[in-house]
């Protein structure tokens, strides 16, 4: 039910810039490397590379671990992205939503923050870009300062599921890109939320009240239940 089809509703937030990861990059064309193994062979010049980055901005999403996606090197598959991002210092990974879509703004507003609603735990699934992977985030609370003509929700943790980070819409030629530069805006697939009382609206939907140690279940037609 908390889903739009145009993104001119919704506007994924940047996370703020952070440290450059520590890049460690080796040439493998050159027969004298350390590694001891030569490759020259692809026509993609960093195919002939090993590379890792870790630390600075990629922490978030790949912890301190060095990953190949968290370096200068990377390549193919969009992976230009994953390097632009390690480059600048900053994942593309939201940490939350502006909504513009009224009937949206109404419906977080006033079902989600309604007495014993509290947003704060509610799960967003989103979509990545290209739909290949699906990223949560737990919502830590709701801007409603510029009500009504939008709310921001922010995220508190979330968003390294699938290891890589999402690609931009480039606003001077509609098309996706990197994210780096001017006029470019973080491009997310289909989207739902869970975990919310207030959704608990349709047949064989749940919702589970850590607090009261409840259980609340919408059956599906005329059910008998009996305790054991």
């Amino acid at each position: 039910n908390l889903k739009s089809n145009t993104t001119d509703d919704y506007e994924w937030l940047f996370p703020p810039y952070s440290n450059i990861p520590e890049f460690y990059s080796i040439d493998l064309s050159k027969p004298n490397n350390p590694t001891g193994h030569f490759k020259n062979d692809s026509r993609m010049a960093h195919y002939n590379w090993y590379g890792t980055g870790k630390g600075g901005s990629c922490a978030s999403v790949w912890g301190e671990e060095p990953s190949y996606w968290c370096s200068n090197i990377s390549a193919g598959g969009w992976a230009f992205v994953d390097k632009a991002a390690a480059e600048a210092g900053r994942p593309n990974i939201p940490m939350g939503i502006t909504i513009y879509n009224e009937t949206l703004v109404k419906r977080f507003t006033t079902k989600w923050n309604a007495k014993r609603n509290n947003p704060r735990g509610a799960v967003f699934h989103v979509a990545h870009t290209q739909r290949w992977a699906w990223h949560m985030f737990n919502v830590s609370h709701i801007d409603e300062s510029d009500y009504p003509s939008k709310i921001t929700v922010y995220f508190d943790k979330g968003g390294s599921q699938g290891g890589r980070n999402w690609q931009c819409i480039d606003g001077s030629t509609n098309k996706l890109s990197d994210c780096n530069g001017d006029n470019k805006k973080l491009r997310s697939g289909e989207w739902y939320v869970e975990g919310l009382f207030a959704e608990l609206d349709a047949e064989e939907e749940f919702f589970y009240d850590g607090q009261s140690k409840l259980l609340y279940f919408y059956p599906a037609g005329l059910m008998v239940m009996r305790a054991k």
